[in-house]
């Protein structure tokens, strides 16, 4: 079952909380931009208390067998391509300018749950999805990481 914001504010008026709703939400709000900020902007670790275990971003080795591609420089390339009125790769035909790039650092960077010091039960059954998008979480690490080629060094390397 998934909970979200309105089914948590109902337990937090049932609980006799006072708090208007749309008031109750900015402070959840505020409260995960700030928290966010400081695991990405200061490398830093929140505990979530009520043995949830910690929150952060760590370095992970990347998985060779497992091509991703660097969709920023594809796109790029792409667009380059298509400038230069070139046509573009088709796997049906064979033919065409291959333009997807992949990532060939060693490294990358995620969020991390520290769910093997949580103390929940069927924790496997639960998982830390960030957001994405123009404002979303995993958008706003990837560009810390790509404001600074040196950025990634500041987090914890997972072994």
């Amino acid at each position: 079952m998934k909970y979200n914001l309105s089914d948590i504010y109902k337990e937090y008026v049932l609980d006799g909380g006072t708090m208007s709703k749309n008031d109750y939400k900015n402070v959840c709000q505020d409260f995960n931009i700030h928290i966010c900020n400081h695991l990405i902007y200061d490398a830093g670790v929140f505990s979530m208390g009520y043995n949830l275990s910690t929150l952060e971003v760590i370095r992970i080795d990347r998985n060779p067998s497992k091509l991703r591609v660097n969709w920023k420089e594809s796109n790029e390339y792409k667009k380059e391509l298509l400038a230069k009125g070139e046509k573009l790769y088709d796997a049906e035909t064979g033919e065409g300018k291959k333009w997807l790039i992949y990532q060939s650092a060693d490294e990358y960077c995620r969020f991390y749950w520290k769910k093997k010091s949580a103390k929940v039960k069927n924790k496997s059954v639960y998982r830390l999805v960030m957001t994405r998008g123009h404002q979303g979480n995993k958008t706003k690490l990837k560009d810390h990481l790509y404001e600074n080629e040196l950025n990634y060094l500041k987090y914890r390397r997972q072994y």
